[in-house]
C-alpha cells in the first residue's frame, strides 16, 4: 500500500488486515526452506517417475518429473503440478499435525516426527498416484489427519481410493497396515467425541469406510482358512469358509 508522509514523500505500508496473512506466508516459506532437504529425501524413497509421462514442458526443460513444494505454479504439465501440490499439502498437514495433534508425543524429537509422519503421507500419495490412470486427478486425501478434514468427501470415492492403495503391490505392507490402523483409530476418536455436527459425517462416510476395511480383512482371513482346509481334504469346512 502506497501513501504519502507529512513531507509528501511516498512510502510503502502494510494494510492491517493483510498482516496476519503475510506473517503466515513468511513462516510457511521459512519452514519450507528449513525442511526442504528432509522432505525431498522422503519423496525420493518413492518411484513417482515410473508412473509418469510428461505432457507439457516445465521451465527447466527437463524430461523427468520435477517437484516443487512452494505455493505458486511452476510447470505447464498439469499432472506434475497436481502431484507437487499434493506433496505440499501433505507437508503442511504434517506440520499442522505436530502443532495441533498428540502424535508428536510418540517421538523423541521433531525431526523424527517429521520424517516418519511425512513418509506415511507421501506413501499414501504414492499409492493413489500409482493406481490412477488420469494423473491430473491426483490430490492429497487427509486420511492420516482428522476426519473433519474429509467433510464433503464422497463415500464411494474414498473406498475406491482405499481399495486401490490396499490392492497396490508396490505399496509396502507395513504402510498399508499403518493406514488401516490410523483409520480405525481415528474413527474411534470421532465416535467417542461425537457431537451433533459429527453424526452425519460418521454415518455417511466414516462407518462405511471402516466397515469396508474390517470386512475386507475378515474376507481375506476366511479365504486363507479355506485354502488350508482344502489342502487338508476338509472340503465341507472349506466350502463353509468360502
Amino acid at each position: 500500500m502506497f501513501k504519502n508522509d507529512e513531507n509528501g514523500k511516498a512510502t510503502v505500508g502494510i494494510k492491517e488486515e493483510a498482516k496476519e496473512m503475510l506473517r503466515a506466508e513468511a513462516w510457511e516459506g521459512i519452514l519450507l526452506d528449513l525442511m526442504k532437504e528432509s522432505a525431498e529425501t522422503v519423496i525420493s524413497l518413492f518411484d513417482f517417475q515410473h508412473y509418469y509421462v510428461r505432457q507439457k514442458a516445465n521451465p527447466s526443460g527437463k524430461a523427468e518429473l520435477q517437484f516443487y513444494l512452494g505455493a505458486w505454479k511452476f510447470t505447464a504439465d498439469e499432472a506434475e503440478q497436481k502431484l507437487s501440490t499434493a506433496l505440499r499439502s501433505a507437508f503442511m498437514y504434517t506440520l499442522v499435525g505436530y502443532y495441533c495433534g498428540d502424535r508428536k508425543n510418540q517421538y523423541s524429537c521433531f525431526q523424527r516426527y517429521f520424517e516418519d509422519e511425512y513418509y506415511k503421507r507421501v506413501s499414501l500419495i504414492y499409492g493413489i498416484w500409482s493406481s490412477i490412470s488420469d494423473k491430473k486427478t491426483i490430490k492429497y486425501v487427509p486420511l492420516y489427519d482428522s476426519f473433519h478434514n474429509l467433510q464433503g468427501a464422497n463415500k464411494s470415492d474414498l473406498i475406491k481410493i482405499l481399495k486401490a492403495i490396499l490392492d497396490n503391490p508396490y505399496v509396502d505392507l507395513d504402510d498399508k497396515e499403518a493406514l488401516k490402523n490410523q483409520l480405525i483409530e481415528s474413527a474411534g476418536i470421532l465416535h467417542s467425541n461425537n457431537s451433533s455436527n459429527d453424526i452425519q459425517l460418521e454415518q455417511n462416510l466414516i462407518k462405511p469406510t471402516v466397515n469396508f476395511i474390517i470386512l475386507r480383512d475378515k474376507a481375506k482371513e476366511r479365504l486363507n482358512a479355506a485354502k488350508v482346509l482344502e489342502q487338508s481334504g476338509k472340503y465341507n469346512d472349506c466350502a463353509n469358509r468360502c
